[in-house]
């Protein structure tokens, strides 16, 4: 992963960044212990748009979107909560 943007005492990313990450993914927003967690927009590699609050739930060992929206890559806007 490449990262710009505020980090911690340890050097995770914490607080306003961007990431790219080895996929081609591109997530601006904010940042908990290294994770995207808080409001952010992520577009990932085929063009579509995932945009919302973001939490990192460990004991998922993932992320979700709470309230946000997918906008596909062909136009097509999708609302509601979303794992990731």
């Amino acid at each position: 992963m490449t990262y710009q943007g505020d980090v911690d005492k340890d050097g995770k990313p914490n607080g306003k960044g961007i990431s790219i990450e080895p996929n081609g993914d591109v997530f601006e927003g904010n940042f908990k212990d290294g994770k995207h967690h808080g409001k952010g927009t992520l577009t990932d590699k085929d063009g579509n748009v995932f945009e919302g609050e973001w939490k990192y739930d460990p004991q998922k060992n993932g992320h979700h979107v709470e309230n946000g929206e997918i906008t596909l890559k062909s136009g097509k806007v999708i609302e509601g909560s979303f794992v990731r």
